[in-house]
Parts: C-alpha cells; sequence; structure tokens
C-alpha cells in the first residue's frame, strides 16, 4: 500500500510499482456536496 495525495485514498501496488488496486478509507464522513477526486498514478 501506498499513499497518495488524498488522505482517504491508499494505491495497492505490486514490487514494480505498478497500480493494482485502491483503498477508500472513512467514505461515510465524506460530505455528499462534493465528489472525491482522486489521481493515481504509477511511479
Amino acid at each position: 500500500m501506498r499513499e497518495t495525495a488524498h488522505d482517504a485514498v491508499m494505491e495497492r501496488v505490486d514490487a514494480q510499482g505498478k497500480v493494482l488496486g485502491f483503498s477508500i478509507l472513512g467514505v461515510s464522513r465524506f460530505k455528499k456536496t462534493k465528489p472525491l477526486e482522486a489521481n493515481l498514478t504509477t511511479a
């Protein structure tokens, strides 16, 4: 797991740094009026 620019989003990466998936933490605490936006990039 690797941190992203957004505190609630973690990237799951393989040994080469390729993104395999992601986790979003604390979804129920997000404001309903603003959508979550996050950029997932490879190293």
